[in-house]
């Protein structure tokens, strides 16, 4: 897999994110740009790696609302 997928340039702007007051934008961006590839047709191993971001992104957003709380 050689092309760079929008969902792919997504998921790193949120999890590279710096800003606090962005990163929640982020990631609803990068769920958003996941959810619109996977409308398509997509070959397995973009499949396992849409997987694994979508995992991450949770992880992410789990974090940030225990973070909040505390």
């Amino acid at each position: 897999m050689g092309e760079i997928y929008l969902w792919q340039q997504m998921y790193l702007a949120a999890i590279c994110e710096t800003d606090d007051a962005r990163v929640d934008g982020r990631i609803l961006e990068a769920r958003s740009a996941i959810e619109e590839r996977l409308l398509s047709p997509i070959k397995n191993r973009e499949l396992e790696l849409i997987q694994t971001a979508a995992q991450a992104l949770e992880t992410l957003r789990g974090a940030r609302a225990r973070q909040a709380k505390s």
